[in-house]
């Protein structure tokens, strides 16, 4: 290389070298942020648990009704077997609130009129009569019922539901029970009860029958 040439490259290196320096400065290059890093994999969802079905009103108006109807049909047996109780145990208190006394008497004068007429063969004669009206009258007394309806029943034995021998639904919301001791099938007593108390489900005895007495 001449020396001309040598010095030409030098002259262009120092020109671009005072032009590089007369240029303002670059700004740095904006750092590379690094990638934000991918989310992590989401957990598998927990499947839903069954949701609770809500209660129903109905279901629970039905059951109600049901218990209702349970309780009403199952009160007439109660009540009887609970007057041969009272009876047994004497308990004039309970009978007097059980029994309605001015129905159950011309019921009880009935009944002693028909086993008049069966001894006798007929009518009874008046002073059978008078003794009937009598009787009626003792008999239709907490007392007195108490005293027989115990003489249908058996010494020591408490009445349970095997005493039930019939039930018979009547007219008027009334309920004819057959009760008699496992033991003597013939000592029946059959009584005929009325709901005085719906809300309660109390009821009340009105008219009473009764067969072969205790020996």
């Amino acid at each position: 290389m001449s020396r001309a040439a040598t010095w030409d490259a030098r002259l262009w290196d120092e020109v671009w070298a005072e032009y590089d320096a007369r240029q303002p400065a670059r700004p740095a290059p904006a750092p590379v942020q690094p990638a934000a890093p991918a989310p992590l994999q989401a957990r598998a969802a927990t499947p839903p648990s069954r949701p609770v079905a809500p209660r129903r009103p109905w279901r629970l108006a039905a059951l109600g009704v049901a218990a209702a109807l349970l309780a009403y049909a199952a009160s007439p047996f109660a009540a009887a077997l609970q007057l041969a109780g009272a009876a047994q145990r004497a308990d004039a208190a309970a009978l007097a609130a059980q029994a309605d006394f001015e129905r159950l008497r011309p019921a009880i004068a009935a009944r002693l009129d028909h086993l008049a007429a069966e001894r006798l063969g007929g009518a009874p004669p008046a002073y059978v009569q008078r003794l009937r009206e009598d009787l009626s009258a003792r008999l239709a007394s907490p007392e007195g019922l108490g005293a027989l309806l115990a003489g249908q029943t058996a010494p020591g034995s408490g009445p349970a539901p095997g005493w039930v021998q019939s039930a018979q639904p009547l007219e008027g919301g009334r309920w004819s029970i057959t009760l008699a001791p496992p033991e003597a099938p013939a000592r029946t007593t059959t009584l005929t009860l009325e709901l005085a108390d719906p809300l309660r489900l109390r009821w009340q005895l009105v008219a009473l029958d009764w067969g072969a007495p205790r020996p």
